[in-house]
């Protein structure tokens, strides 16, 4: 079960990354903006084994590298707390609120 679940959620952040930049940033800077966060992704996957096996090496166990994961990733869902509705590009004039489309 745990391998099915962990396929499962594997890859999902290059699914995710396109749609909620398309509705945050709109379409104008939409492959530059695309860019810079999928290197980031593509950087933090393979980053991630090297200082782990930096963080066994050093300390004997991969206690230190994990807590310092978990910390940054509660750290990147609190900032995307802060996003709050994400936008409806209508035109290249204001974005229109997708909670403000339900209230109507």
């Amino acid at each position: 079960m745990a391998a099915v679940l962990v396929g499962l959620g594997q890859g999902a952040e290059f699914d995710i990354l396109p749609y909620a930049i398309s509705r945050y940033f709109g379409l104008r800077a939409f492959g530059e903006i695309y860019g810079y966060t999928f290197t980031a992704v593509t950087l933090g996957a393979a980053v991630g084994p090297l200082v782990m096996g930096v963080s066994f090496d050093a300390t004997g166990s991969y206690s230190l590298a994990l807590i310092s994961f978990v910390i940054a990733t509660f750290t990147a869902a609190v900032l995307m707390l802060g996003l709050g509705p994400y936008r409806i590009w209508e035109s290249a004039a204001e974005p229109v609120v997708a909670a403000d489309i339900v209230r109507a």
